[in-house]
């Protein structure tokens, strides 16, 4: 259990260093292009912090633990520590394509109302 600790933080230690580098350097510039209409005026540390810790947690717990204590290879952990993002990031992007198409044609949105 503890070493599960300790590879909890130092997975969460180097999320937070990537994520940090990309939404500092290349981030900005893609996001405010793209998604500018849709950001707000302060970013919510609540929602961030509970974000990150479960999505270190989920990884220790479904990647990272099995390679440890079942000793499986590093492709399968890497297969799927790849299936975990897919379906991770997919239900993100799956989730928000109805807030893209309200902004291109919000008629839909009245509709739904009636």
């Amino acid at each position: 259990m503890k070493k599960l600790i300790v590879v909890y933080f130092l997975y969460l230690s180097i999320l937070l260093a990537m994520d940090f580098l990309w939404l500092y350097t290349a981030g900005p510039i893609f996001y405010k292009k793209e998604l500018g209409y849709l950001m707000g005026e302060k970013i919510l540390i609540t929602p961030v912090l509970v974000f990150y810790l479960l999505y270190a947690l989920s990884i220790t717990i479904f990647v990272l633990n099995p390679l440890m204590i079942n000793k499986e290879s590093c492709i399968v952990a890497l297969f799927k520590g790849a299936l975990f993002g897919l379906c991770a990031y997919g239900t993100y992007n799956l989730t928000n394509q109805d807030r893209k198409s309200t902004r291109l044609n919000s008629s839909h949105t009245d509709i739904s109302r009636m």
